[in-house]
């Protein structure tokens, strides 16, 4: 091979990647970034990666000791004996891509190479377990082994290079100069001879080089003892401070100047070549060893492991994750931007300050009325409103002294919005207050009901204020409550938010009906779209020219004009795009525990960044990052089948002929967009066929049947969730040969008989005209009864599919047991049983398990170990609620058992056997360590009294919810109940008890039943 062009092909790789317009920014920490993992339930051939490596086309290539695969980022194609290359090859250690394309691959027994779809096998007189380590040098491959340094002629042969040891591994700079790792050492290639440069020597540790990466000037070591930077210049060893005593397996040089360097038990990262930084290698996996690092060439980085299979890690827009307390993530409730231009967050804890990602507690829990500070306000006195779940506090901003204010005692404060001249309003659990500077005014909705909870707040030009509530949007004026007509989609509905985007339209955010817009006078709903119309919306805010929405799937945008169109005309597709999803899954999204409802103050925004209140404290979206164009799709065609044979069209671009009898033809195709695989949407044609493009969302295979002759040409193009389209289309050339019949010669014959025969049937039309509409009528009768038939059948199915979703919604993904939606929608039903009937002295036990520290656990054992507990012990739950009982995943580590048919009398010895039995089960840890999980159960009982049966199950509900809150505060542990006092009035209870809960103690409506603090409960 000779010198120029693998030196052309390295000059252009590196002006390319010099740009760093894609490389991971260094300034984002690690856990920043975005993480996505592969493994076997995926479609890799075996969970260790030992090698990766990028073609010409843009695939990943891995790896592992069951063979190699072909990655889009959507799925695996092993090789093997379907591709043609005979036995699966083992142990594929080392990767490489040469000057022409050609990727190689080192295993066990030879070599592998790719080239224009084909895998070869190159296994004659290669050496085999002796290799360790291979290279691409201007002048052919290069491989280490036991015997020395063998260069590889035509992939068929090894030749060995004169004057090498016994070498570990093998690497070639920019200028073409090839090292050697041998023992302690290094090899450095001058002509025909090779200068040894001597590792330095260490205070009794062994000290062997491991891993060999080039880059400009230095060269990167590994050994079993940390990192070293070699100058070449200078000849000279640095050792890269903290990386001391890490056994190094592998290092990367990546374009940007970044240096990643991995082992069994560590990871660094290192910017300025002096100093690394260790990665907590717990945020890779369980117990991942690195056994592989690799950039493509969209600056992704790569990682492979010995035990987690592959993973990718990208810049994301998450710019962001503010931990506001250093110990674990807490829970963020609230965002609002201080007047010193500072971020205020509510948390579970108190309120905290982020300025310049210094985090600082400015109220501590104790100061408030409730620790959990649920919304926050600034009014034009620069004080800082609290509002809490019991409770509203103010301070001076930013050093006064804070204030519990006692007209809200008991209140969960939802919303405070802040007016002209002093004025303010409050969105609470129990109706709306109005406030004149230190005098407050209580006004009732709808005392009793849903919509005297109000959720927000929005003041309106003609002094009127638009309520949102938990039973729909009322609107406030000069004393007076109505229902706004357009409202009317959401009458009944649980509304969080209604905010104003623009001077003439609202945002209305729901629960459970997803959201809508309103113009003029009507509330058009967004309901077309499945994923959309689900979402639980908490609230929304408009900049540079996108509606930002915050809900409980994630962060979702929109043009604003589309928006407006939409609410104008009531149609129109929406360009809709989720930047952070809770789970990752959603097209073009990234994982965020995104996002928490609060109040008012549930979504932020200043000139660069969304800041968003999640269950993992706080995060900020970059806009500049969420604006960027970062990567266009590379479309290609895989395979085409016909006749029920399947052709690889990368390895064979030959046109298609359709042959057979059928004419049927399926394409299946993809594209190469490696930072967001999941977001790609497709579209297709067949050119002479379709008469437009065919919008295939992520399906990867077009169809097509009984063709008719002609020449065509497939096209497919990919567009990314950013809507960047691919730059050209894949395509194939398409032919169908025509038949005999199809022919012209045939035709001319075909029309003459024709003619002929239709002289001889218009001869005899007369006769057989009767006798033909006879048979007509018969066959229509048939097909009409036979269309009826299929369509009952369509009904019947269209119906199992439907009850087959409805379940699907009621169901926890992670433990299986019924979720809050089935509770809201049957348990009434369930509660009365199947007949109905229910003994005079029975009722129902309601127990709410709250596991304490759980939070310890995942944080000892891992999420997915977390995860597998929960299941556990929803199971156990479940096995002891028996055939009278259910249990409802309540959410996190909460748990609701219901079991009916207890006699009253016998309730709380029920309570207690439930409660040890819980206490009792030992529930396997991922090392096999039995684990008792503990957890602070509140019961209470339904009816709250005998015959008390007018009163809501919900009540009941609260109760328990709230004596495991009081168990979990005060002893965890530990066990209680909150009661109906004797001879108390059930009806004093039926708005519930959220706001109000000390008020029915103090008054002897509820008490306490035997609250202990961790001790256990009596026999």
């Amino acid at each position: 091979m000779s010198r120029a062009p693998w030196l052309a092909m390295l000059a252009l790789t590196m002006s390319v990647h010099c740009q760093d317009a894609g490389a991971l920014d260094r300034d984002r920490p690690f856990q920043d970034l975005v993480a996505d993992r592969w493994s076997v339930e995926h479609g890799l051939p075996q969970v260790t990666v030992y090698a990766i490596a990028q073609d010409d086309g843009g695939y990943l290539w891995v790896g592992t000791q069951k063979g190699i695969a072909r990655f889009d980022g959507h799925r695996f194609v092993a090789y093997g004996a379907e591709q043609g290359i005979g036995a699966t090859p083992t142990n594929v250690a080392h990767a490489v891509r040469a000057a022409d394309g050609t990727l190689w691959f080192l295993h066990d027994r030879g070599l592998l190479s790719y080239r224009d779809g084909v895998v070869t096998r190159h296994e004659d007189r290669l050496p085999g377990a002796g290799a360790v380590d291979l290279a691409v040098a201007p002048d052919g491959l290069l491989l280490a082994t036991r015997d020395g340094l063998q260069r590889i002629v035509d992939g068929t042969r090894a030749e060995q290079v004169a004057g090498t040891p016994a070498i570990g591994s093998v690497v070639v700079d920019a200028s073409g100069r090839t090292w050697l790792g041998a023992g302690a050492a290094i090899l450095e290639q001058q002509g025909s001879r090779w200068v040894v440069h001597p590792l330095p020597a260490t205070d009794g540790a062994s000290l062997a080089v491991t891993a060999l990466a080039a880059g400009p000037e230095r060269l990167w070591v590994g050994t079993t003892n940390g990192l070293y930077a070699f100058d070449q210049r200078e000849a000279r060893f640095a050792p890269i401070e903290g990386t001391a005593g890490a056994a190094i397996a592998v290092v990367l040089a990546t374009a940007s100047g970044e240096v990643w360097a991995g082992g069994p038990d560590s990871l660094f990262r290192t910017h300025d070549g002096h100093r690394a930084v260790r990665i907590d290698t717990a945020l890779l996996g369980a117990s991942p060893w690195i056994t592989a690092l690799f950039e493509d060439r969209d600056f992704n980085l790569w990682v492979g492991t010995r035990t987690d299979g592959l993973m990718r890690l990208s810049d994301g827009w998450i710019d962001r994750k503010i931990l506001l307390h250093a110990d674990q993530p807490q829970v963020a409730w609230s965002v609002e931007r201080a007047p010193d231009g500072s971020l205020l967050a509510g948390s579970e804890r108190g309120v905290y300050r982020i300025a310049s990602a210094a985090v600082t507690r400015i109220v501590p829990p104790g100061d408030l009325p409730n620790p959990v500070a649920y919304e926050l306000a600034f009014d034009d006195r620069d004080r800082l409103w609290i509002g809490t779940r019991s409770g509203l506090a103010r301070r001076a901003y930013p050093d006064g002294a804070v204030e519990t204010l006692a007209d809200f005692a008991g209140l969960q404060v939802n919303a405070i919005v802040h007016g002209s001249a002093g004025t303010s309003w409050f969105g609470t659990h129990d109706g709306l207050v109005i406030g004149d500077h230190d005098a407050f005014e209580r006004v009732a909705i709808a005392p009793g009901t849903p919509a005297n909870r109000v959720r927000g707040v929005l003041p309106e030009a003609d002094g009127s204020l638009l309520l949102a509530t938990e039973g729909g949007v009322r609107r406030w004026r000069e004393g007076r409550v109505e229902t706004p007509a357009w409202a009317a989609p959401v009458d009944q509905a649980f509304v969080t938010a209604v905010d104003r985007l623009a001077p003439d339209m609202l945002l209305v955010s729901t629960v459970d009906r997803g959201f809508g817009v309103v113009h003029g006078d009507a509330l058009r709903m967004v309901a077309d779209d499945p994923t959309l119309r689900r979402l639980t919306a908490w609230g929304a805010r408009t900049t540079r020219g996108q509606v930002f929405l915050s809900s409980a799937e994630g962060i979702v945008t929109f043009p604003l004009e589309q928006l407006r169109r939409f609410a104008v005309e009531g149609k129109g597709a929406l360009d809709w795009r989720v930047p952070a999803s809770i789970d990752g899954n959603l097209r073009g999204s990234v994982r965020a525990r995104c996002c928490n409802g609060g109040g008012r103050s549930r979504i932020a925004i200043d000139d660069y960044r969304v800041w968003l209140p999640t269950i993992e404290s706080v995060i900020a979206i970059d806009l500049d990052d969420l604006d960027r164009a970062v990567e266009t799709p590379v479309p290609h065609i895989e395979s085409v089948a016909s006749d029920d044979v399947r052709r690889d069209v990368l390895a064979d671009r030959q046109p298609v002929v359709l042959s057979g009898d059928r004419r049927d033809l399926a394409v299946a195709y993809t594209a190469i967009a490696h930072r967001d695989p999941k977001g790609l949407r497709f579209f297709y044609r067949l050119d002479g066929f379709d008469a437009d493009w065919v919008d295939a969302g992520v399906r990867r295979e077009a169809f097509y049947t009984n063709l008719p002759a002609g020449r065509f040409t497939f096209r497919v193009r990919a567009e990314s969730a950013a809507r960047i389209g691919s730059a050209q289309d894949a395509t194939i050339e398409v032919t169908v040969p025509p038949r005999w019949h199809e022919r012209t010669g045939s035709r001319v014959g075909l029309l003459l008989l024709v003619l002929a025969g239709a002289l001889l049937a218009a001869l005899a039309t007369v006769r057989w005209r009767e006798k033909a509409y006879a048979m007509r009528e018969a066959r229509l009768r048939a097909e009409v009864e036979q269309r009826t038939m299929e369509l009952a059948h369509a009904n019947a199915e269209l119906r199992d599919a439907n009850r087959a979703l409805a379940q699907e919604s009621e169901t926890d993904p992670l433990t299986g047991l019924p979720n809050r939606r089935w509770l809201l929608n049957h348990l009434g039903e369930w509660l009365r049983g199947a007949d109905g009937a229910t003994g005079e002295d029975d009722c129902a036990l309601l127990l709410m398990f709250d596991l304490d520290r759980f939070k310890d656990i995942n944080a000892r054992h891992g999420h997915a170990a977390g995860d597998a507990l929960l299941r556990q012990f929803g199971a156990s739950l479940r096995q002891s609620a028996g055939p009278d009982g259910t249990v409802v995943r309540w959410g996190g580590e909460e748990f609701l058992l219901v079991q009916r048919g207890v006699p009253r009398a016998q309730s709380a010895a029920r309570v207690v056997a439930l409660w040890r039995a819980a206490q009792e089960h030992l529930h396997p840890a991922p090392d096999g360590t039995p684990i008792v999980l503990p957890s602070s159960v509140g019961y209470s009982l339904w009816p709250l009294a005998r015959g008390a049966t007018g009163v809501p199950w919900s009540v009941a509900l609260e109760m328990a919810d709230a004596a495991a809150w009081r168990v979990h505060a005060e002893a965890r542990n530990g066990w209680g109940g909150l009661l109906l006092a004797d001879g108390a009035d059930p009806a004093l209870l039926s708005g519930g008890i959220v706001g109000r809960l000390d008020a029915l103690l103090r008054g002897g409506v509820l008490v306490w039943e035997r609250i202990g603090a961790g001790a256990r409960p009596p026999a």
